[in-house]
């Protein structure tokens, strides 16, 4: 042998004694605590500051890796290719543990609930979907990177000289010895599965004492599906359950109060929505759904609040924008009202209850056009009972047809309620098809529909034919069910008066004053009941009382005009006519009244142009026929006097004042022919 071979069988010995003293100190279950360790450590780290950033940073997983390798290389201190294998499956179950961490830390976070109650009842199908979700394609790279890392970094690393001091250790010419297990692996494997089998014990017991949140959860998401599958009954079921699984669950608790509402069972919602909002007050559609159910437990001050609360969590929350629009009109708060039912279509322009609720509005506010061109989007965008306001509007503008085509379509929508077949039946009066106005009738009689709306349409339509007595029953009928609604008590008034029954009908304004002490149409009733009575300075002051309640009351200076004309003061009366007509373009009333003073000024243009309007609005008024014909007659138009004076005498009922006309136009009628 050489002196080179010598000394390079020197170096091989001397390498393999130094291998040897590593292999020696190597410790496979204290690297595998350490890993374990490590990694848990890592992902809690990795959590933390994706739930403070809210934001899911991939390359945390190549920490987590590198992390892990460290660890398992300073415990573990191995060179031997299984602590590497180790070091990688533990960054990569590192990474795992990291999102899903993340994943809980997020949905405790979302629910408003202890994160160790999601941590307790996940299962492997709730791991996954966790998981699943948070996942992106770019997590492969990072995953990978973290294995790389994991599994370099678990190896021991030494320099030559530290090789060369480990290799003095072991005698001279001993043969390596194969390593064997240490115990510290047998007792890491005992630890782990120790840990184990407690986690499963707190588990167990955190479920029964605390509940079980992803179980829950299903039953949560299986109500929700029958929900929106048009089940309401068998969704609150499901919630039911998942509150019994787990009775913090705010989620549950408002879904519950949905599923209520869409049975009818508004209190009971109620009780469900505040009980989401006690555990999770910053769940903005629990307070929407609050809002609802108060506004149709007939409560809209609290509505309002609810909805602003809600409003307030969540500036584009078009829903309670709509439902503060809402509560607003029941309020009679009419700008706001607008204002509400605007912000809401901003924020969803295909909010059909919002363009109902505004049309209502500007039906309120007598702003015809702007109602009919919102009641017509609200249909459009399919909210189907606009439909029956959408027909009053176009009644309130002389289109019957169009009218009568709305209330056929409602009526098929809702064959069993009265209401549509009286609104028809209305229509059909004006059109003067009187065959198919008792049908209709007919039909509101045969249904026996015991409702408010019903009641009232039916009872105005036998005003019209002046069959007071059951006018009457009608809207008594119609006041038993809303006894707080003060226009009933006002319609009635009329009836009454109609009938010369004058205490009856002031009783009946007194009754609407008493709902309602600013209700201006309770003055306005008064002064057309005193003008009944041929008493024209009392309904004067009446009528002036009703203007500084509401000084835009058409019907207010409609009927002042009128007493201006009746007291001889025509230029007075065609102001207030004028008046009335600007607030209402289409109020038969005013433009009857104009047509008065124009006539009586010689104006006769103007005079035929205001009743040709008055008689196309309100074709089944019999004065309005009388002053258009008086217009024919001093025009020379004998045959269309003859007809307009015709027509009075076959609508007349007999009242103050109207009297004369009528032996006038028995006079006028007896010249002409």
């Amino acid at each position: 042998m050489t002196a080179q071979q010598e000394d390079r069988s020197v170096d091989t010995l001397t390498f393999e004694r130094g291998i040897q003293a590593l292999k020696a100190q190597q410790n496979l279950g204290l690297g595998i605590l350490g890993g374990v360790a490590a990694a848990v450590a890592g992902a809690v780290l990795w959590a933390a500051i994706t739930v403070a950033t809210e934001t899911q940073i991939g390359w945390m997983a190549v920490g987590v890796g590198f992390l892990v390798g460290f660890v398992v290389r300073v415990l573990g201190k191995g060179v031997d290719k299984r602590f590497g294998v180790i070091g990688a499956v533990l960054a990569l179950l590192g990474c795992l543990l990291g999102n899903l961490l993340s994943g809980c830390a997020f949905v405790a976070q979302q629910h408003k609930v202890p994160l160790l109650d999601v941590l307790f009842s996940l299962d492997l199908g709730a791991a996954v979907g966790l998981m699943a979700i948070g996942f992106q394609p770019i997590d492969l790279l990072f995953y990978g990177l973290a294995i790389v890392g994991g599994y370099r970094f678990s190896f021991r690393r030494v320099t030559r000289s530290e090789l060369d001091q480990l290799a003095q250790e072991v005698p001279p010419y001993e043969q390596p010895r194969p390593s064997t297990p240490s115990s510290s692996l047998t007792l890491a494997g005992l630890l782990l599965a120790g840990l184990l089998l407690a986690g499963l014990g707190a588990r167990h017991f955190w479920q029964q004492s605390r509940g079980d949140f992803f179980g829950a959860m299903t039953h949560n998401d299986r109500g929700g599906d029958l929900f929106w599958g048009g089940e309401p009954g068998a969704a609150v079921e499901e919630f039911q359950e998942a509150i019994r699984l787990y009775p913090g669950l705010a989620l549950a608790h408002a879904n519950l109060g949905w599923a209520y509402r869409q049975l009818g069972q508004e209190a009971k919602a109620a009780e469900a929505f505040q009980k989401a909002i006690g555990l999770d007050p910053g769940l903005g559609y629990a307070h929407s759904g609050l809002g609802w159910s108060f506004l149709f437990l007939e409560e809209p001050e609290r509505a309002i609040e609810a909805f602003q609360e809600a409003v307030r969590l969540d500036p584009n929350f078009a829903d309670a924008q709509n439902g503060l629009g809402w509560s607003y009109y029941l309020l009679d708060e009419l700008d706001q009202a607008i204002e509400a039912f605007q912000e809401a279509l901003r924020l969803d322009p295909n909010l059909g209850d919002a363009f109902y609720g505004m049309g209502l509005v500007y039906l309120q506010k007598s702003e015809l056009d702007r109602a009919v061109e919102a009641l017509e989007q609200a249909v459009e965008l399919d909210s189907q009972l606009a439909r029956r306001e959408l027909g009053i509007a176009y009644g309130q503008r002389g289109e019957f047809e169009q009218a009568a085509d709305q209330f056929r379509i409602l009526i098929e929508l809702e064959p069993d309620r009265g209401a549509g077949y009286a609104f028809l039946a209305r229509v059909y009066y004006q059109l003067d098809q009187l065959d198919s106005m008792e049908r209709e009738i007919g039909k509101v009689l045969e249904l026996q529909s015991e409702d408010a709306l019903s009641s009232y349409v039916l009872g105005i339509m036998y005003w019209e034919l002046h069959q007071y007595p059951e006018a009457e029953d009608q809207l008594l009928a119609a006041i038993e069910l809303w006894p707080d609604t003060a226009y009933l008590y006002r319609d009635l008034a009329y009836i009454y008066s109609a009938q010369k029954k004058f205490d009856l009908a002031m009783g009946m304004c007194e009754q609407a004053l008493e709902l309602d002490e600013d209700y201006a149409d309770a003055y306005v009733a008064r002064g057309d009941i005193y003008i009944h009575q041929e008493n024209l300075d009392q309904a004067f002051e009446e009528l002036s009382l009703a203007l500084e309640l509401d000084a835009e009351d058409e019907g207010a200076h409609s009927s002042l005009s009128y007493v201006h004309f009746l007291q001889g003061h025509v230029d007075d009366a065609l102001q207030e006519a004028q008046q009335a007509v600007g607030i209402q373009p289409y109020g038969a009333g005013g433009y009857m009244n104009l047509a008065f003073a124009h006539h009586a000024r010689g104006e006769l243009d103007q005079a035929v142009e205001a009743a040709q309007q008055a008689v196309k609005l309100a074709p089944k008024q019999d004065t309005v026929h009388y002053i258009l014909g008086l217009c024919y007659m001093d025009q020379g138009e004998t045959e269309k006097a003859i007809a307009e004076f015709e027509e009075f005498l076959a609508l007349y009922w007999d009242r103050a004042y109207v009297r004369d006309y009528k032996a006038k136009a028995e006079e006028y009628l007896a010249q002409l022919r």
